[in-house]
This record gives C-alpha cells, structure tokens and sequence, in this order.
C-alpha cells in the first residue's frame, strides 16, 4: 500500500491556521501520484487509478470546534483539483475517495495506537472509534489548534480502554487521533459520472 510523507506536514500543523499549507502539501503528493502514473502509461480516458494505504492524513482543530481533515479539504476544492492536473497530460478528471465521507467526524481514527488492543477499540455495535466520538467524551475543544488539551481533558481510563497513543512529554499537534489510512481513486470525468460504488458495511470500518 502507498504511504505518504509527513514531516512537512507535522511542521505546518504545529501553526496555528495550518490547514491551507497542509492542503497544498497534500496535493502535491497527490499531484506527483498523478505524474508518476502518466509517465508509467497507466492512465487512459477508460483507466481507474486507485491508491490504498497510509495516506497520512491528519485531523486540523479549527476555531469554534471547527473540526477539518485535510484529505477531505483537498478533494471538496475544485481549485486545488484543478492545480493537481494542470500541466499533466490527462483528461479532465479529480481525486475522490470512494466511501463518499464528507464529514470529517464520521471518519474512523486509525492513528494512532499503543500496540495492546484496548477494551473498547471497537463499540458494542462493532463500530470503529471515530472523530467523533472522541471529542464527544473530550471536556475541552473549542480553543484553535487545542490538541494537546482536548486530549490531555479524556479521562485517563477512556484514552486507556481505547488504547490511544497519548505522550504528553513529547506530543506534537500531527500525533492528534485522525483518520490516516485511505482509499482514493483518481478517475477522468467523462469514466466517473458511470462509475457507481457499492458499500454493504457502510463504507469504512
């Protein structure tokens, strides 16, 4: 599976207001994807590009509880979609992530985790741990850019039963709960409007 960088992004998410500059580095690595593929002659007008794995996205805390994923953020701008291609000899077409989440709090939190599976990694109904459900029992999470406070505001047994990475000692703003490992697919437009995706379990679990 592929496995994006991160040290240009850990670097801009410990600004505040981050979230502009990891979209740009975000679609760069995506852009660079796309040039990789075309020079490798596997893209076509009829051709589906998937990319799987690692993709190391991260959670932004915005102000007023703002709650973004920068993945997300990229593929919803149509600018940046646009920045992505230009110059690479494709057709027309855009980033998008299968499972069709907008939302970045439904996404589920796959990073990061103490090696031991916690009491309550999954919920009762089987679930995933979400964004959502992590700043639900957070006591602390309107301030921009709280990362370290939101989490250091869990009780200790819940970051416990969830088996959370938390080490307050060293703990930089990327280490924040977030949904890293993705699939996306790049697919010309006029490929796209027939595609159609079938989830049985709801998309990610």
């Amino acid at each position: 599976g592929a496995h994006f960088p991160i040290a240009e992004m850990a670097a801009v998410l410990d600004q505040i207001g981050g979230l502009e500059s990891a979209k740009v580095i975000m679609a760069r690595t995506l852009r660079k994807v796309l040039r990789n593929a075309f020079r490798r002659g596997i893209l076509s007008d009829n051709s589906l590009l998937v990319v799987q794995g690692d993709l190391n996205s991260r959670t932004v805390l915005g102000p007023k509880g703002q709650v973004k994923d920068i993945l997300q953020e990229v593929i919803s701008d149509p600018h940046i979609q646009a920045a992505i291609r230009n110059g690479v000899p494709v057709a027309e077409g855009d980033w998008f992530e299968p499972c069709g989440e907008t939302n970045a709090l439904k996404l589920p939190v796959t990073y990061k985790f103490n090696s031991e599976v916690g009491a309550h990694f999954k919920g009762t109904d089987g679930s995933a741990l979400s964004l959502e459900g992590i700043l639900t029992a957070a006591a602390k999470r309107e301030d921009d850019g709280a990362y370290a406070e939101t989490l250091q505001s869990l009780p200790p047994d819940v970051l416990k039963s969830w088996s959370l990475e938390f080490k307050e000692a060293n703990f930089r703003n990327f280490r924040f709960p977030a949904s890293a490992d993705r699939i996306i697919c790049w697919a010309p437009s006029s490929l796209a409007r027939r595609l159609q995706w079938t989830f049985p379990q709801g998309g990610y679990k």
